[in-house]
């Protein structure tokens, strides 16, 4: 095997597997990162529900530091559940808040497309390895044969 032959299987490991693994990390990280990440749950109190609007629409306030915050949020799943059909004035649901952003707040803690998009790129990542490695070794075999 001459030196061109291996800086050129070293360029290819180098290129699939470094780029394997940056995808792995950043789809880790990205996973991590998602609309879920750290929050909270806090107890809130309805102040408006409207059920006649195409998604629902409800307002509610929800404790933090120093007092207490009011957010309108509109639902596309039906997430405020109580005992009866109605959502009254007064009823209590629990919110998802961040601790360090009491402004981000949210009615459910679904995955976000990020969170998708991570494992994405966590799989896209193990194949790149898997690939490089396996056209290493072809060119390799190929390079010893010659």
């Amino acid at each position: 095997m001459q030196a061109t032959h291996v800086v050129f299987l070293a360029f290819i490991l180098l290129v699939s597997v470094g780029g394997g693994l940056a995808l792995l990390l950043g789809g880790s990280a990205l996973r991590r990162s998602s609309a879920t990440g750290g929050r909270v749950p806090v107890d809130a109190v309805v102040v408006d529900y409207s059920n006649f609007t195409r998604p629902s629409k409800v307002t509610f306030d929800y404790p933090v530091p120093g007092g207490w915050r009011r957010a309108t949020r509109v639902e596309g799943l039906a997430s405020v559940r109580t005992s009866g059909l109605l959502v009254q004035q007064g009823d209590r649901l629990t919110v998802w808040v961040h601790p360090q952003r009491p402004d981000d707040v949210v009615l459910e803690q679904v995955a976000s497309p990020r969170a998708l998009g991570g494992v994405v790129m966590m799989v896209a990542g193990v194949a790149a390895i898997v690939l490089g490695l396996a056209v290493s070794a072809g060119v390799a075999v190929l390079f010893l044969r010659a």
